[in-house]
């Protein structure tokens, strides 16, 4: 197994969307907010092109097997000061557990020092995976900060 992560690319897109359906089946909120890959496509296209964003592919063999992106953004409290939060994050389960998040993660903290971010927020669904989640952050240095309630309203 070679894993090697780099820039997503428009040629990506199919497989890309592929992993991004398979990522939002998994969110809480999929059933509020159900995926749509054409709009989910437009704005990850968009978002290649938009140098406050980094999205990332790990690849296995020539196959997709996770995905990442991350936005730096003023700090709504010092707008003299950027910060950087991931937006998405998802390994197919069968490559779980392997180089590919660690390769991820490393790309994503390193554009984020890049942009010389403050800080780094990183999201844990509340999912059947937030304790694995959890514990991954806090061994990286990562701390809790706040926890996110939603509601659907329509």
């Amino acid at each position: 197994m070679s894993v090697t992560v780099r820039a997503a690319t428009i040629d990506d897109m199919p497989s890309y969307m592929d992993l991004a359906a398979a990522f939002v089946a998994t969110t809480p909120i999929s059933h509020i907010v159900p995926f749509d890959r054409e709009g989910t496509a437009a704005f990850v296209e968009g978002a290649l092109d938009n140098e406050n964003m980094i999205v990332l592919v790990a690849e296995d063999a020539g196959e997709l097997i996770g995905i990442t992106a991350a936005i730096a953004y003023p700090m709504y409290f010092n707008p003299a000061k950027l910060v950087a939060q991931e937006l998405w994050w998802y390994i197919k389960p069968e490559a779980r557990g392997g180089v590919a998040s660690k390769l991820l993660f490393q790309e994503i903290e390193k554009w984020g020092k890049g942009k010389q971010a403050e800080a780094m927020f990183m999201v844990a669904l509340d999912n059947d995976r937030v304790e694995t989640m959890v514990k991954m952050y806090g061994r990286l240095g990562y701390a809790p900060t706040e926890r996110v309630f939603v509601k659907g309203l329509n």
